[in-house]
């Protein structure tokens, strides 16, 4: 993902993202450095701070 297509793009729950070839639960962003805070586990309800991979734009894409 470009940071022109994350500025336009609409963040909502349940959104999934690919990364490394696997595919993780979007479970928060940090929008002024452009970040996903992604998690691979079954449940993101249970996601602990801990377990959230912080990834750039720019590496990784969305689920469509």
């Amino acid at each position: 993902m470009t940071q022109e297509e994350f500025s336009t793009t609409y963040f909502g729950c349940g959104m999934q993202a690919i990364y490394l070839g696997s595919v993780y639960a979007i479970v928060t962003i940090n929008v002024q450095e452009k970040l996903f805070g992604l998690y691979d586990g079954l449940n993101a309800e249970d996601c602990e701070d801990q377990d959230v991979i912080w990834v750039r734009c720019e590496n990784m894409e969305l689920v469509k």
